[in-house]
């Protein structure tokens, strides 16, 4: 008897605890997180149907197969799988003050397909849910859902489906609040990246301009491609503004141009941290780099996201050997102390900090919003206020090398002016003593060379006159015998001022050579010019300049006279006529003038 009423006590316990445990199984989460003027994360507990597709409004035993979850949570933390589909189902409790308001459910990004509905109706989607690979469509993109609050609970259930993908499942928390504050918070943040889109766009195109101007400064260059490739992955990304505008992108190209994006900026990253310090920066580690990166970008071109995430993932760790390298350069860098390296090396921290932690969320170690780019919106700036440091700093330097250009300048136009007239003075005197004799002062044999043919073809031409005197000192060697050299010159000087005073102006006086002269009388006959002649003869002699050296025992001069009109042919020929014209007036007796015949 006894042991019948212990069997029956603990069937009794049994039954309770079945009875209690169906019950806790049968009964939705109840969350209760919304509150007034806020948007909050809806994360909490969910009940997670595994191959089931609901929408919330199903009778409640359908709960006895649900598996409770806390969300984030994806499909192979809970089932194994990576791939499948499913529907997560919880209840919110609504305060009594949103009767009647729209309120608002965004889900930022999931990666799977995706609907969600609200008390049985559906209120957003994303792709296609399907329960195969054929009747499902990925799409990654913000999405959000509106609805009017007519009961205290509502009841949200999310489908999701997942094939063909490195993850799945419900991998992101969900946003509720009023519409108004959901839509600002949304739109709040595509203007903040659209702004540093902006930003870094301009600096793209700001480098860029600075590279092909300065060819030879190829980081330029290298980071203005960084800038376009960020701007291309960061519209491919949270909160995939691509959606936003008028264009027809499918998730598979969206997913290539993303993971191509991110290659390229990790390779222009790298070349453009390569030019800034090249000397401390191996080239193989560049072009290792590249190659793998390239093989990354060539992978996804020609293969589907299923393959080409893992394969991305997998050469991925080469980043990580890369940004020890980099971090190896700069400590040499900050070694021997090179510009604007702290600043770089903050920036460049920045930005591969971004980066590792969207890798890490990329493989789903960690769940943060995406950093790569607001990390590089910074090191843009830092990168900016580097260069324009050191445009300014340059620009200050040549403001003052031009002042002291000027200051130099204007000290060396004073002695340009100081020895472009001593340069005029000499070239006067160099003309000087080109063109005039040093003894006398009259024109020289040069100038005689350089003016008698022009003056000879010239009067040929016109058939003008043109006659020419030569006339020597008789017995001048005697003079110089008897008196010496030195008065020989002073002779010679006498006899040329006292000539040069009876010449007329059109009249070129010219010493020949040692004690011979001659005088170039353009526009004069024959006889015109033996008149001058005979007159210079007498004056000479009139003077009675002392020659105790001869018989005659003063100085006379004897001279002869030729005409172009006895047609001769060259000057030459002219001056050997005078000559031996002036021969025969020596021979003749001395101080005379003979004229050719």
């Amino acid at each position: 008897m006894r042991n019948r009423l212990l069997l029956a006590w603990v069937m009794s316990i049994l039954c309770i605890g079945i009875g209690a445990f169906q019950t806790e199984a049968a009964t939705l989460p109840v969350q209760s997180v919304l509150q007034q003027q806020e948007v909050v994360k809806i994360q909490g507990d969910w009940l997670f149907f595994e191959n089931e597709l609901y929408d919330g409004l199903e009778p409640p035993e359908i709960y006895e197969r649900g598996k409770r979850v806390t969300i984030p949570q994806e499909f192979e933390a809970i089932t194994g799988n990576v791939n499948g589909y499913g529907t997560y189902v919880t209840q919110i409790e609504i305060p009594a003050s949103y009767k009647g308001q729209v309120l608002a459910i965004r889900s930022p990004y999931q990666y799977s397909a995706m609907a969600l509905y609200v008390n049985g109706e559906r209120i957003a989607t994303s792709g296609q849910v399907g329960r195969t690979e054929a009747e499902h469509v990925t799409m990654l993109e913000s999405q959000t859902g509106y609805f009017k609050v007519e009961e205290s609970v509502i009841t949200i259930a999310i489908q999701i489906s997942s094939f063909a993908h490195i993850r799945g499942g419900l991998a992101n928390p969900l946003f509720i609040g009023e519409a108004s504050l959901v839509d600002r918070q949304f739109q709040q943040q595509v203007y903040f990246i659209i702004v540093l889109l902006g930003i870094i766009l301009a600096v793209g195109i700001l480098t860029l301009i600075i590279g092909l101007l300065r060819r030879e400064e190829k980081a330029f260059l290298a980071f203005s491609l960084f800038c376009f490739s960020i701007v291309v992955r960061t519209l491919m990304t949270v909160p995939f503004i691509y959606r936003l505008l008028p264009i027809d992108i499918s998730y598979v190209t969206a997913t290539k141009l993303e993971y191509i994006a991110t290659c390229l900026t990790a390779m222009f990253y790298v070349w453009f941290i390569y030019y800034l310090y090249r000397d401390l920066f191996k080239r193989s580690v560049v072009v290792f780099n590249s190659v793998i990166l390239a093989t990354i970008v060539l992978i996804t071109l020609f293969t589907q996201p299923l393959f080409f995430q893992q394969v991305f993932f997998i050469l991925g760790v080469s980043q990580f050997i890369v940004v020890m390298y980099i971090a190896f350069v700069f400590r040499n860098a900050l070694k021997y102390r090179r510009r604007f390296i702290i600043p770089n090396c903050i920036g460049v921290a920045i930005t591969l900090g971004g980066m590792i932690t969207d890798y890490l969320s990329g493989v789903g170690i960690i769940n943060v919003f995406p950093m790569t780019l607001f990390c590089l919106t910074i090191n843009v700036i830092i990168v900016i206020m580097s260069i324009a440091n050191r445009y300014a700093q340059q620009f200050t330097e040549t403001a003052q090398l031009n002042e002291e250009l000027v200051q130099m300048n204007s000290t060396l136009d004073e002695t340009i002016r100081q020895r472009t007239a001593e340069l005029s003075k000499a070239n006067e005197r160099l003309h000087k003593q080109a063109m005039y004799d040093s003894l006398t002062g009259i024109y020289n044999r040069q100038y005689l060379n350089d003016t008698l043919p022009f003056i000879f073809n010239e009067a040929k031409t016109k058939q003008e006159p043109f006659s020419i005197m030569m006339f020597d000192l008789d017995e001048f060697k005697k003079y110089n015998d008897f008196y010496g050299h030195l008065e020989g010159d002073a002779i010679l000087q006498k006899v040329t001022q006292i000539v040069a005073a009876q010449l007329p102006d059109d009249i070129i006086f010219v010493r020949y050579g040692g004690e011979e002269f001659i005088l170039l009388m353009p526009n004069y006959t024959r006889e015109q010019a033996y008149a001058i002649a005979e007159h210079l003869r007498g004056i000479v002699h009139e003077t009675q300049l002392v020659h105790e050296g001869r018989m005659q025992g003063y100085v006379t001069i004897s001279g002869g006279v030729a005409t172009l009109a006895d047609k001769y042919e060259t000057p030459r020929a002219l001056i050997e006529a005078a000559d031996q014209a002036l021969y025969t007036a020596k021979r003749s007796g001395r101080n005379k003038v003979y004229m050719t015949t």
